[in-house]
């Protein structure tokens, strides 16, 4: 495969990048410039994002494949991606764009579209050379994996080039401002100069001789000497399993991500000692066979996080961000899985099975990542689909339903489907839903849905456990927390709640301290001290609890045991210990 080594000394193609780059840079100052004179730049999120994704990836590829330049074929294929890349990136602008949305989540968007765009684009990268340099589209896992390599330690390098050209910019510019010349940081500061700079030092990287592909594998070969480490951790915590059962997983609410990780670190660092398979990687034969068990044990990850993920939803329906979690296992249980078969095969060289997997895998990842970006598998209009459901099915109670999610936090499909509630015939709560949906509809953006609240709000969102009135002061001092990280109390504001709150004595000295519960299962406590109600600390979970369900009990489960006096204050398993004034405690 023709790889940019190839051509490192060709003048020709070195002003052929600064030619590319000065198209990026052009295209890009007038973007800039065109979107900061909009009124409302998100309305035109779907024109906008198609151009920036053109205008940075179109001449990326051109650089890249520069030594294809004169083929016919590089232009049809050059156009083939770019239309590709102009439709995705138009329906991902497009269903970004919902009135009243924070910033945040518009950047949010934006930066993952990027990421996707980018890991898809490197990850195909190689079978477009392919194809340019053999013509057909079929390659050797070798030359995809030295493919692959060269183009990530080639951009890495631009990377690093335009990194180091910044630094000695902002440096001369420090230099200047302490001589009084402040004209320089001005310069430098200027959008113009930005993207100026920064394209024509990441082609003059580009055009450098690289680094012998020899270093970089063998730096990988050196990150795969931690293999054996992590296999040894997957085989331990293995192990340990039987005896400490499901329910210590459940537990701690994020199992499931760690066991991802942990897969994730050993299928990389098996990949980085395997390399493309041509020779035997750098362990000892025990070593090999060890990490083969490892590797068999893999898919049995892949099923916990499943079997997790399937109650959450079965508790909880789909969200946007449990659909990126079951897409990450799909591709995680695919590589594991295939590793596993590959592991069992002991005919011919170790684990040579594991080129096929990858070159299956890494393709169909990639084509995973691009659905998300269009209606097929749409994250949030999956979720929007699920959360309706639940509503509608009565699952969940629209006094407790996220109606804000819906406006504000899932895009287009959120908003569709409250319009949708807003004009609900023919259900036993329609009435309810409609006005609920309205409501919501009405919001003018998001920092209404937030506005300030004062104590009588708190009041109408607040349900005492086992009844009663509560505090002004206490009212005013929840307010304020809640107006200032509204992101903490959704129960308090309209469209949530109601919020438990529970009148117990805690320390025992015959006034009621108050806990508040709240939606993401942590707990607050408040107390008076000097006459003034005052925030104590939270209250976390205690190893050991169990319940019916293996996890940790909805907010439905914990209203019906207040509803039923199933609450008391317990004094602590072990006292604290005082030692020359310190105090220490069991945790």
């Amino acid at each position: 495969m023709a790889t940019h080594m190839d051509h490192a000394g060709n003048q020709p193609e070195r002003l052929w990048l600064l030619l590319l780059a000065a198209v990026q840079a052009a295209a890009l100052i007038a973007l800039h410039y065109a979107a900061t004179a909009l009124e409302q730049p998100a309305a035109s999120f779907h024109w906008l994002w198609p151009l920036y994704g053109l205008a940075i990836l179109a001449p990326l590829s051109g650089q890249v494949l520069a030594a294809y330049r004169r083929r016919r074929e590089f232009w049809r294929l050059l156009g083939g991606c770019a239309l590709a890349l102009a439709a995705v990136a138009s329906y991902s602008g497009w269903r970004a764009l919902v009135e009243g949305r924070s910033y945040s989540y518009w950047s949010g968007d934006a930066f993952a579209f990027g990421a996707i765009m980018a890991a898809c684009w490197l990850l195909l990268l190689p079978f477009a050379q392919q194809r340019l340099d053999r013509g057909g589209w079929r390659i050797a896992y070798g030359d995809y994996f030295s493919g692959l390599l060269d183009n990530a330690a080639r951009l890495a390098g631009a990377a690093a080039f335009a990194g180091a050209f910044w630094l000695l910019l902002l440096l001369a510019a420090g230099l200047s401002d302490v001589l009084g010349i402040r004209f320089v940081g001005k310069q430098i500061a200027q959008p113009y100069f930005i993207y100026s700079a920064t394209a024509l030092a990441f082609a003059a990287g580009l055009s450098l001789p690289q680094v012998k592909s020899a270093v970089y594998r063998g730096s990988l070969a050196a990150l795969g000497w931690l293999l054996p480490l992590v296999s040894l951790i997957a085989a331990l915590f293995l192990a340990a399993l039987p005896f400490t059962g499901l329910q210590a997983l459940w537990q701690t609410g994020h199992a499931s991500a760690l066991m991802l990780c942990l897969q994730a670190a050993l299928l990389l660092l098996f990949n980085a000692a395997w390399q493309d398979g041509g020779g035997q990687p750098a362990l000892t034969p025990w070593l090999r066979r060890a990490v083969s068990y490892a590797l068999l044990a893999a898919p049995g990850f892949t099923a916990l996080c499943a079997y997790a993920l399937s109650l959450r939803v079965q508790q909880y329906g789909w969200s946007a961000d449990r659909v990126w979690a079951a897409l990450a296992i799909a591709v995680v249980g695919w590589f594991a899985v295939g590793y596993a078969l590959a592991a069992l095969n002991r005919d011919g060289a170790w684990m040579a099975g594991a080129a096929g997997v990858n070159l299956t895998g890494l393709p169909a990842s990639a084509a995973l990542l691009l659905a998300t970006l269009t209606p097929l598998l749409d994250p949030e209009r999956i979720a929007t689909a699920s959360q309706v459901d639940r509503l509608l099915s009565g699952a969940v109670e629209p006094a407790q339903f996220d109606f804000a999610q819906l406006r504000f936090r899932s895009g287009r499909a959120g908003n569709a489907a409250l319009r949708q509630l807003a004009a609900l015939q023919n259900h036993p709560q329609a009435e309810t839903l409609r006005g609920l949906a309205q409501n919501e509809l009405d919001r003018a953006d998001e920092i209404a849905l937030h506005a300030k609240l004062q104590a009588e709000d708190v009041a109408r969102h607040l349900r005492v456990y086992p009844g009663g009135e509560t505090h002004r002061a206490l009212l005013g001092l929840l307010a304020e927390r809640a107006n200032a990280e509204s992101y903490r109390y959704p129960c308090l504001n309209d469209g949530g709640g109601p919020c438990p709150l529970l009148a117990i004595d805690l320390n025992g000295d015959g006034v009621q301290e108050r806990v508040l519960i709240l939606e993401n299962h942590s707990l607050e406590l408040y107390g008076t001290t000097a006459g003034a109600w005052r925030y104590l600390g939270g209250l976390r979970p205690r190893q050991g609890n169990a319940t019916a369900q293996g996890s940790r009990p909805t907010m439905d489960e914990i209203r019906a045991a207040l509803d039923k006096g199933e609450f008391r204050a317990l004094a602590p398993q072990w006292r604290d210990v005082e030692i020359g004034g310190w105090r220490y405690g069991v945790d």
